[in-house]
């Protein structure tokens, strides 16, 4: 019998182990539902008002990269209509996802050169 428990045991704390890392479903881009069902010719005019660009086609989805909001989401049309709309990484619209990181890093970097250059000489 405590062998059974044991077993038993082990294999919900595998499960549940396993639930962990099993691939959510996909859900709609943050403010992109109610473009499902619209026609895919549509769908890049309003897209274009919303500030996203064409990036490029990724197998049979296309990837609109926005640049202000730094945000891309994957297009998937079925049947002439939209089926779905993703959120997908910067890096998949062609962007490294680190262009605030860089102009930061790129304007810390610019304050300390111009403390160098305006410092005193040292004197050894």
């Amino acid at each position: 019998m405590k062998a059974f428990v044991s077993s038993a045991l082990s294999l919900a704390l595998v499960t549940t182990s396993l639930a962990g890392i099993a691939p959510a479903a996909a859900q709609t881009a943050p403010g992109m539902g109610d473009l499902i069902g619209v026609r895919g010719s549509s769908v890049e005019n309003e897209l274009s008002n919303r500030g996203y660009s064409f990036a490029k086609n990724w197998g049979s989805a296309a990837l609109w990269w926005n640049g202000k909001s730094k945000k891309c989401v994957s297009v998937s049309v079925d049947n002439g209509r939209v089926s779905s709309i993703e959120s997908a990484t910067p890096k998949d619209c062609g962007h490294s996802g680190n262009d605030e990181l860089a102009g930061v890093v790129a304007g810390a970097a610019a304050v300390g050169l111009i403390a160098a250059l305006s410092a005193p000489p040292q004197r050894p």
